[in-house]
């Protein structure tokens, strides 16, 4: 997982498909399918579980997860690289930790179809983990986004 804060200054849109509350092309998750759901607990509660999935990752993986949070873009120039986030606040809002997202199977070029930073978003999907510049991190792939 990336810390990171939203731009202000970024602009993106989003695209809603007809009638629905789903981005288009996104991974359909049933209720049943979510293992750890950070949408239904405290704030308090949230942020402890956040915090232990990045100390502990190889006790979540491939496990389906709910978040809900601000959407938040950051770009790397030196890799060439876009990188999404549903922002987790602690419970006096003083803190923050992105949860990184690949959205569905990772198709979709920033900003087209894309939320506008701080945007409230749900994200689920399963959590994964990659390498990159030899270091380790986690990320919800395969996901799902819909408006909050």
């Amino acid at each position: 997982m990336r810390q990171t804060q939203c731009d202000d200054n970024a602009q993106s849109r989003f695209k809603l498909e007809s009638g629905s509350k789903t981005f288009a092309n996104d991974t359909e998750y049933s209720a049943a399918d979510i293992d750890v759901d950070l949408t239904s607990m405290g704030s308090e509660m949230v942020y402890a579980t956040v915090y232990d999935v990045v100390s502990h990752p190889e006790n979540y993986m491939g496990q389906v997860v709910r978040a809900r949070g601000p959407f938040a873009h950051s770009r790397d120039e030196t890799l060439d690289a876009d990188y999404y986030f549903v922002v987790i606040q602690d419970a006096t809002a003083c803190c923050a930790q992105g949860l990184e997202f690949v959205w569905g199977n990772g198709s979709k070029s920033y900003p087209e179809g894309y939320p506008q930073d701080g945007e409230d978003i749900v994200v689920t999907g399963e959590l994964e983990t990659y390498e990159e510049r030899s270091s380790t991190y986690v990320h919800i792939a395969n996901a799902n986004v819909t408006m909050a």
